[in-house]
C-alpha cells in the first residue's frame, strides 16, 4: 500500500455523514459493542463522544488515507498504575478493506503509544469470529492471551460467542515493522498522564 496514513485526533469537523453511515452499518458494527445500540447514531451523537473523549482523556484517532476519514483507533480503558491499555480499531470505509490499513495504522499507534513510557502492555479484545481483528492483532506480534467462552452476546444473530483477548509487552514489540514508518500519528491535544 502506498497510500498516505494519518492517525489525528478527531474533532466535530471530522463528523461527515460518511462516518455516521459506517457507524451505522450492520457489516462494520457486527463484532463492536455498539452492536446493542437500539436506534441509529446522529452526528450530534458522535460529537458527544469526541467532546468526552478530550474531556477524560481517551486516545481515540481518526484513521486517515490520503486524507479521508476511514477508521477509528480508541482506547477505552488503561491503568497508569499498572502500565496497560487497551486498543481497539474498526476500518468503516468499504473501499479500504483488506488493503493492510487496520495493520498499518493500529501498528503506528501501539508504536506511539509504547513510545510515551507510560505503558508496559498494550492489549485488545476481538470476537473470535472476527478473523479480520485478530488477524491484525497476530500480524502486530501480539499472543493471544485469553478465551473468554460466550463472553459476548450478537443480537443479530440471536447468539453467543467466544471473545480473545491479545497483548504485547513493550520489551516484544518490533517498532521497524515494514511501512510503520510512513504512518504519521499526530499527539492528542492534552497531555499524556505522568506515571506514578
Amino acid at each position: 500500500m502506498n497510500e498516505t496514513i494519518e492517525l489525528k485526533p478527531l474533532s466535530k469537523e471530522d463528523v461527515s455523514p460518511a462516518y455516521v453511515g459506517w457507524l451505522n452499518d450492520p457489516d462494520v458494527f457486527k463484532y463492536l459493542g455498539i452492536r446493542h445500540r437500539q436506534r441509529p447514531f446522529t452526528e450530534s451523537d458522535i460529537g458527544a463522544f469526541l467532546k468526552n473523549c478530550a474531556k477524560i482523556h481517551r486516545f481515540h484517532w481518526g484513521i486517515f488515507v490520503n486524507s479521508k476519514h476511514v477508521g477509528n483507533i480508541s482506547c477505552s480503558e488503561w491503568s497508569v498504575e499498572n502500565r496497560w491499555i487497551d486498543i481497539s480499531f474498526v476500518v468503516g470505509d468499504r473501499s479500504v478493506w483488506g488493503q493492510g490499513v487496520a495493520t498499518l495504522a493500529v501498528g503506528a499507534a501501539v508504536s506511539y503509544l509504547f513510545s510515551l513510557n507510560l505503558y508496559n502492555k498494550i492489549q485488545a479484545h476481538s470476537i473470535i469470529d472476527n478473523v479480520s481483528s485478530t488477524r491484525v492483532m497476530e500480524k502486530l506480534g501480539m499472543r493471544r492471551d485469553a478465551l473468554l467462552r460466550e463472553n459476548a452476546y450478537l443480537p443479530d444473530e440471536n447468539r453467543f460467542a467466544d471473545e480473545v483477548i491479545y497483548s504485547i509487552l513493550k520489551r516484544e514489540w518490533d517498532p521497524n515493522l515494514p511501512g510503520l514508518d510512513r504512518v504519521k500519528v499526530t499527539p492528542m491535544p492534552w497531555s499524556p498522564p505522568e506515571t506514578p
